[in-house]
């Protein structure tokens, strides 16, 4: 079996013009919950983002997809397909830099590659994780494990290759 594990740099002309972004700032520039929206060129907002005339630094996050109540719960976070993937674009900069978006997936993805005979008898594969998110906070890209057991299912697939979207887990010591 071959475990690949893979966390990528999405640039922001990957994501087709119209995609919406949540964006939160705190420092020179402050906004909190705005959604942008892609025109192919840039992101633009419902409010023109303006710096303040102070020397502070700004720190920015920008999730991806927004959520309808823009609440990032375990309620939105996890479907029965397994846990949402989310983008995820942080940085602290000075005034009046430009902001470029360079968005990583916040979760970690896990591709398991089943033998050929294996998979001759595989009806179903599953992924037991030890913990589940709770919550994910949008101003900071921060999210909450908790000990709880989640169980991803996937029929068995021609492809021989399984993918999961997973919590990362930090190492015990």
């Amino acid at each position: 079996h071959n475990l690949i594990l893979s966390r990528n740099v999405i640039h922001k002309d990957t994501l087709p013009t119209g995609t919406n972004i949540l964006f939160n700032a705190q420092g020179a520039l402050n906004c909190h919950n705005q959604i942008l929206t892609y025109n192919g060129k840039q992101w633009n907002g419902q409010d023109t983002l303006l710096w303040e005339d102070i020397p502070q630094a700004t720190t920015y996050t920008a999730l991806y997809p927004v959520h309808a109540d823009l609440q990032y719960s375990m309620e939105q976070l996890y479907t029965d397909s397994g846990l949402n993937d989310i983008l995820i674009a942080q940085d602290t900069l000075f005034k009046k830099q430009n902001i470029r978006l360079s968005f990583l997936h916040l979760f970690s993805k896990l591709t398991i590659q089943i033998s050929p005979d294996l998979h001759q008898s595989l009806k179903e594969i599953q992924l037991i994780t030890p913990f589940r998110i709770s919550n994910l906070s949008p101003p900071s890209g921060d999210f909450t494990l908790i000990p709880q057991e989640h169980i991803d299912r996937c029929a068995r697939k021609e492809s021989r290759s399984y993918s999961f979207i997973i919590p990362p887990m930090k190492e015990s010591s």
